[in-house]
């Protein structure tokens, strides 16, 4: 029969943690931010003019949640952030973020509509960069549904934008993309012109001209004197000359057709195949990252199962041990009765017995106090597990960071001037010793004033280099890093972030391990067994707070804990004892209260004696079993659950130190235990 509820207890937490483990929940780092941001919407709610901040924090909400591919939690607070605004630049955004979703999740028509409804958003910002941005990103989705008409429509559109604002850049990134949609638009002399553009280091206007020239039409031709002009351009343009050229013969028109042919279909194959590559190469990456999730949950399985298996182990022994003691003990009182009617003539032979029952009292208290650590096994395991979590993702996470600072800090390294590295060195070294914690709205704020500073040092980019200066933690004196800033800025403030997340990681690491090391500490004190008979000096709030730190995941749960400690002298005692007493009378007030309420902890010196009281928020002791509760064997716990030895245990503990227990109570409010202590 026990069996069979250890079994179901262990199936019953399989079953807890195999349904935890499939629910898609947001990573610790993302809950703390996503927290963060929801109670700086809550104050931008009770501000006048704050509706932009609104929609803002939104985004970043719906950020957090895709990055953990929670993508229904992320459309829902896009969402909320469109409804929350009118501003075009935030709704660009916000539509941009969808499409971006619904490319992702191959939809590209639902993509293509919000991708259509940012460029009216940027259009209305009257920003060119911003509707570039946008013109791309609506072609490229063309590309990709094959409707090359409408993809060269609008990536002549983001050129035209480009070459206004005399963007080189933009300007050749937008021809390279023009190439191949020309080419599959079957517009093959544009492609070819394109082609020949981006073979020169530097595009003129003139050049780019040819691109955007119109086809002759019908009225050019039926007009004799336009069609003259048009003629004698065609005859002056280099491209005709060089046609001229080459056209020797019909035979050599022929071959060079024929070459043209076989390019364009060679180069169509070519980029099909390089999209098809592409996808492999996606659904190889997915594949990979999906085995690594599985070996991942199946090592954390595997550990939780073999943890589960010992402790179902350790505590069928120990109920087993438990019991064969409590036979052993019902026997010996019983004996104890018999012999004490013939007290005179067995006094010898009793007193051995008190012996007996002595050392059998000296095991009943460390089996009492083992019988309450294996109770409290899974609580104790969950305390280790989430530094030993943290640990794991940080680490995690220290690998990713590792890897990209191996590829850039040497390339930095050496393209960096000595005037640039030592720079880099000291605003490293400032990142390194600003610990402090700031919040995700402290961190907006300082990046605007960054971001205003580096505008006035004529810093191209000055959004993105404000947003890692606040995230790294260097907010002052940032004119003396300008140089940094003025070139080669992206592989700089990757390396100098990296470095920097790496430096927190370590930091996130040592107070996992500092917080699992409190917990082993305690369990250490606690599980102690003293092997002297002598009292020894111990202080009576360390031997609380150990105790407190082993019940920390129950208290958690749902009682608050208040301490009131005032300074005391050591006192001279047994502290294991003290620590089994102050273990039975907690986990007594956590039952009286069902695990939910308060307990307030206060200890203080009064007169010549330590006074610690334990008050609990519970039901109270009813007058009925108000002389019970110090007797031996008498519980109100269900069967099963307790022994009735637990404040028996206590008393003899505290007599055995010359103190006092007692306990105050009223119905319906809960109850006080009292313990009085001597210094001397």
């Amino acid at each position: 029969m026990n069996n069979k509820k250890i079994i179901l207890f262990i199936s019953i937490l399989l079953f807890a943690f195999n349904f935890s483990f499939a629910q898609k929940k947001l990573s610790k780092k993302n809950k703390k931010l996503v927290d963060d941001w929801q109670n700086d919407i809550k104050k931008f709610e009770q501000e006048s003019g704050k509706k932009d901040d609104i929609a803002v924090t939104y985004q970043f909400i719906a950020g957090a949640y895709k990055k953990d591919n929670m993508i229904s939690e992320s459309l829902k607070y896009i969402n909320i952030s469109i409804e929350s605004t009118n501003n075009p630049g935030i709704l660009q955004v916000n539509n941009s973020f969808i499409a971006e979703i619904y490319l992702e999740s191959e939809k590209y028509n639902n993509a293509q509509t919000y991708n259509l409804k940012a460029l009216d958003n940027a259009k209305k910002t009257g920003s060119d960069k911003m509707i570039y941005k946008v013109q791309i990103q609506v072609a490229k989705t063309y590309m990709i549904i094959n409707e090359y008409t409408n993809a060269i429509k609008y990536y002549e559109a983001a050129l035209k934008n480009a070459q206004n604002r005399e963007s080189s850049t933009d300007v050749r990134k937008t021809l390279k993309a023009l190439s191949p949609a020309y080419s599959k638009g079957n517009e093959h002399s544009k492609s070819i012109i394109v082609k020949k553009l981006l073979t020169q280091e530097t595009i003129t206007s003139e050049e780019l001209a040819d691109i955007f020239k119109p086809e002759v039409d019908e009225d050019t031709i039926k007009n004799p004197t336009k069609y003259e002009e048009v003629i004698k351009e065609m005859f002056n343009s280099k491209e005709f000359k060089d046609s001229i050229y080459l056209l020797f013969s019909e035979k050599q028109k022929k071959t060079l057709d024929s070459i043209r042919g076989i390019d364009s279909i060679m180069n169509e194959k070519l980029e099909l195949k390089e999209i098809e590559l592409a996808n492999k190469q996606n659904a190889v990456t997915k594949l990979a990252e999906t085995v690594k999730l599985q070996k991942n949950g199946l090592i954390i399985f595997s550990s939780l199962l073999l943890i589960i298996i010992i402790l179902s182990i350790i505590i069928f022994i120990d109920l087993k041990n438990k019991r064969k003691q409590n036979k052993i003990l019902a026997k010996q009182k019983e004996e104890i009765q018999m012999q004490a009617v013939d007290l005179d003539e067995k006094n010898q032979e009793l007193q051995t017995i008190l012996e007996d029952l002595q050392s059998t009292q000296n095991q009943l208290i460390q089996s009492e106090k083992m019988a309450s650590l294996g109770k409290l096994v899974a609580s104790i395991a969950h305390e280790l597990n989430t530094p030993l979590g943290a640990i794991n993702s940080s680490i995690s996470t220290l690998d990713a960071s590792s890897e990209t600072l191996f590829e850039l800090l040497p390339k930095y390294i050496k393209n960096a001037s000595p005037q640039e590295y030592k720079l880099f060195k000291q605003m490293l070294a400032i990142s390194i010793k600003n610990n402090e914690y700031i919040s995700s709205r402290e961190i907006r704020k300082i990046k605007r004033i960054l971001k205003k500073e580096l505008e006035s040092f004529g810093i191209e980019d000055s959004a993105y280099i404000a947003g890692i200066l606040a995230e790294i933690g260097v907010h002052d004196n940032v004119e003396r890093f300008v140089p940094l800033f003025k070139k080669n800025v992206e592989p700089t403030m990757e390396t100098i972030y990296n470095l920097s997340i790496n430096n927190k990681i370590r930091q996130n690491i040592k107070t996992a391990i500092e917080k699992a090391s409190k917990v082993i500490y305690a369990l250490k004190n606690y599980s102690r067994t003293s092997n002297t008979e002598n009292k020894i000096k111990g202080d009576v709030r360390k031997s609380l707070d150990s105790v407190l730190t082993i019940y920390q995941n129950q208290l958690k749960q749902g009682v608050v804990v208040t301490k009131k400690y005032s300074e005391i002298p050591e006192i001279m005692c047994f502290p294991d004892d003290l620590g089994q007493v102050w273990t039975n009378i907690i986990h007594n007030a956590i039952h009286a209260m069902s695990g939910k309420g308060e307990l307030g902890i206060e200890v203080e010196k009064l007169e010549d004696n330590i006074k610690v009281s334990f008050s609990d928020s519970g039901i109270g002791i009813p007058d009925s079993i108000k002389d019970k509760v110090f007797m031996p064997f008498f519980t109100t716990k269900p069967e099963g659950e307790g022994t009735g030895l637990g404040l028996d245990i206590v008393k003899q503990i505290i007599d055995k130190h010359s103190g006092q227990i007692t306990f105050e109570t009223e119905i319906g409010k809960g109850t006080t235990f009292i313990v009085l202590l001597p210094i001397q």
